[in-house]
């Protein structure tokens, strides 16, 4: 259960965090799912890593969920790619 609130605040701030960057330069759209669904991916690992630790996340079978959410968030970035402002 912690791991989820954990993952929940992680992704509940990055997600505004992203949101208000963009909606303070005026750009449409402010959020896009990919960010949402990055940002999940991380809160994922960052709660999975924050209760467990490092030694004990990346010990079978949590090693699957910390490996699997940090290296799909970066598939994810890597293949859409980051906006850049004009």
């Amino acid at each position: 259960m912690e791991v989820l609130v954990l993952a929940a605040l992680w992704a509940g701030w990055m997600v505004f965090w992203t949101a208000s960057q963009w909606s303070r330069k005026k750009l449409t759209p402010v959020l896009l799912i990919q960010e949402v669904l990055e940002s999940a991916l991380m809160g994922l690992w960052f709660g999975t890593m924050m209760t467990f630790g490092w030694r004990r996340a990346l010990r079978m079978p949590l090693v699957t969920i910390t490996v699997g959410s940090f290296a799909a968030s970066l598939i994810i970035s890597r293949a859409f790619g980051r906006r850049r402002a004009p």
